[in-house]
């Protein structure tokens, strides 16, 4: 497992924010985890953002597949 090799004040940064609950700088990402840095270009998955549906009382996959017989034609309702 690669180490890290991050400053102290990267590490107070990094601490800071996760009490904040939120994300840490993403230029400390590939610090942070240096080996998922050497398997991934970091910066290319950030920008490749997937977009979801969301709204109120919306059912999961899961529950919609599960009320499905296999002789449905249809989508289930």
């Amino acid at each position: 497992m690669p180490k890290t090799d991050l400053t102290d004040e990267e590490k107070k940064t990094i601490i800071e924010a996760l009490n904040n609950n939120i994300e840490p700088p993403p230029e400390l990402m590939t610090k942070l985890f240096p080996g998922l840095s050497k398997k991934f270009d970091v910066a290319k998955l950030d920008r490749a953002k997937v977009v979801t549906l969301e709204y109120a009382g919306k059912r999961s996959e899961a529950a919609i597949l599960s009320q499905m017989s296999p002789t449905d034609a249809g989508s289930p309702c």
